[in-house]
């Protein structure tokens, strides 16, 4: 009987590591869906605008894995609280990542309008970019390592996404109002900041969820 329970124990912390591979995969989804929405203001928008499109079927397809892999732990295993908490999570996370997936498809949408030479507040749009990605990589990390502090880091470079955010907001504002630059053009950019702005919100999400977790389940 031991033995048997042992090897059930067994099976079943390969299958909590394999979770953590699953969900590693649908972080680097995310990451290239952002990434490659954002290249979609440069040139060959329309081949750039379906490679988003792809990533968000590929996001869609491994979070069915994942949401299959959970549901098969949860009634084969009947895991104890400790481990319900880390399934519990990583089915909330996979909702959150797909709806990144969906902003990076709406904002490659938008950026498909927008002219290379038309492009205003480039520098922040990349600082955004940047901060976003970084903050959907390190939430997906502190929940592979149960990590407290690195959730808090990312709920903490939120504020640095907000204030990029505003920057772009009151930059295009006054180049409208000074009748500097295209409302039509400004508009779209602004949208493009904002669904960057969202994305750090869900990454935020996760990253708040995996420090709740980590603290109940102690050290």
């Amino acid at each position: 009987y031991y033995r048997a329970v042992r090897i059930m124990r067994a099976r079943f912390h390969d299958q909590l590591n394999r979770l953590d591979v699953e969900l590693m995969e649908m972080g680097t989804l995310c990451e290239d869906a952002i990434q490659a929405a954002v290249r979609v203001l440069m040139s060959d928008k329309e081949a750039k605008l379906k490679k988003v499109r792809a990533i968000k079927q590929d996001l869609e397809s491994t979070g069915r894995e994942i949401e299959d892999h959970c549901m098969k732990m949860l009634i084969q295993q009947q895991p104890v609280a400790r481990d319900l908490n880390t399934i519990s999570l990583a089915l909330k996370m996979i909702r959150d990542m797909d709806r990144i997936g969906s902003q990076a498809v709406e904002l490659a949408s938008i950026a498909k309008d927008v002219e290379p030479n038309q492009m205003q507040c480039g520098s922040l749009i990349r600082s955004m970019t940047d901060t976003a990605v970084g903050m959907v990589t390190d939430a997906v990390t502190a929940f592979v390592h149960k990590d407290a502090e690195i959730a808090d880091d990312v709920i903490e470079r939120d504020d640095k996404l907000d204030d990029e955010y505003l920057q772009v907001k009151n930059t295009l504002s006054d180049q409208v109002f000074l009748d500097k630059g295209d409302a039509g053009n400004a508009i779209d950019i602004l949208m493009i900041a904002k669904y960057l702005e969202r994305i750090g919100d869900h990454a935020v999400n996760i990253a708040t969820w995996v420090g709740d977790v980590a603290r109940a389940n102690g050290p």
